[in-house]
């Protein structure tokens, strides 16, 4: 079921993105963002962020951070990591606002790390989903680079704080037995 979610969760968010996009700017079509040979091997590429962000730093900082900490600490590094993207034009960040962009990170951090969380940080989890949020979705065509960062991060944001609630919720209900709750340790998606 995780690996499902994992591919599927960028659709609904994306949908909802080129929504908010369309009543921004009351124009442009909400298409499905064709697949390209470039975008598969994209998908592929991120496996080796994913071995460093989620593989290896989110497991050591998440004990002593916590889950909303540890986000944001790994959105902001993996913001600048992509800072240099911003000033080439022929790269998607180009012309975006960098600031929506940190806001945009710290977002995918927090579903990643909820994603994390519930698979014992297994890394092909967190490369399908940075993967289908790179490669696949919905987009409105019209939308420009600013306001597609400002969507981005309002979407995401917005995901990221549903899934935060619903954690919390899950972690406060009396009765469960959640003494896995605090069980961190990396090992084999279940």
């Amino acid at each position: 079921k995780w690996y499902l979610a994992a591919l599927l969760l960028s659709l609904p968010i994306s949908a909802f993105r080129s929504l908010l996009e369309y009543i921004a700017i009351g124009t442009g079509s909400i298409e499905f963002l064709p697949i390209s040979v470039l975008g598969l091997i994209v998908f592929v590429l991120v496996l080796g962020e994913e071995i460093g962000w989620r593989g290896f730093a989110m497991p050591l900082l998440l004990p002593r951070l916590g889950p909303v900490w540890s986000s944001v600490v790994l959105g902001t590094l993996w913001a600048l990591w992509h800072l240099p993207l911003f000033y080439m034009p022929s790269m998607p960040q180009f012309g975006s606002p960098f600031a929506a962009f940190v806001i945009y990170t710290i977002s995918l951090s927090a579903i990643l790390t909820f994603l994390g969380v519930n698979t014992r940080f297994c890394v092909v989890i967190a490369t399908l989903f940075h993967g289908s949020v790179n490669t696949f979705g919905f987009v409105n065509a019209a939308a420009g680079p600013g306001l597609r960062g400002w969507s981005n991060a309002l979407s995401y944001g917005l995901a990221a704080l549903l899934l935060g609630l619903i954690a919390w919720q899950i972690g406060r209900r009396p009765g469960e037995n959640r003494e896995d709750a605090d069980d961190l340790s990396v090992g084999p998606a279940t």
